[in-house]
């Protein structure tokens, strides 16, 4: 036979858990420490048991990228801020347009780089064309003679 998904009694114990280490100052326990509490199998019990508690509204989660912090609603107190506080990798922008609102209409890059201007073309080194011949391994920009020289654009370029 086996266990139910979701278990009120192995919540309840895993909110206390996370009391005791709000209350303590700690950080917030590790799925494998929530594991253990547990007595369960598998590691994803920690997780889930703390989505649950979430979707309950019992606790609110701030996810990291290496670690989360657990405020309890009912209590208002919170477990540790952790040490590495960088955002989440799904917490980042996955397009330009979520990156403009989350950086203020700036690029990312620049943001982080605390840079404002532009880097124009004509200051990058030009593009050399580093892939060798298939036939002798000598790129073509060495002297290559099996390779064709580049085409010219002609009234394109």
């Amino acid at each position: 036979m086996s266990r139910p998904r979701s278990d009120p009694a192995s919540d309840l114990r895993v909110l206390r858990l996370l009391e005791t280490a709000a209350d303590a100052g700690t950080i917030c326990p590790s799925n494998e420490a929530i594991m253990v509490e547990l007595g369960a199998a598998s590691v994803s019990a920690g997780s889930a048991c703390l989505c649950r508690l979430e979707a309950r509204g019992l606790i609110v989660v701030s996810r990291y990228h290496t670690a989360r912090q657990v405020r309890i609603v009912a209590t208002g107190k919170t477990t540790a801020t952790p040490i590495d506080t960088s955002p989440h990798w799904r917490a980042r922008a996955t397009n330009t347009a979520k990156a403009a609102r989350r950086y203020g209409g700036r690029k990312p890059a620049l943001h982080i780089v605390g840079r404002s201007e532009r880097i124009d073309d004509a200051s990058l080194p030009p593009v050399v064309d580093r892939d060798p011949c298939p036939r002798c391994g000598t790129r073509r920009d060495i002297g290559c003679a099996h390779s064709a020289a580049p085409l010219s654009m002609g009234a394109f370029a």
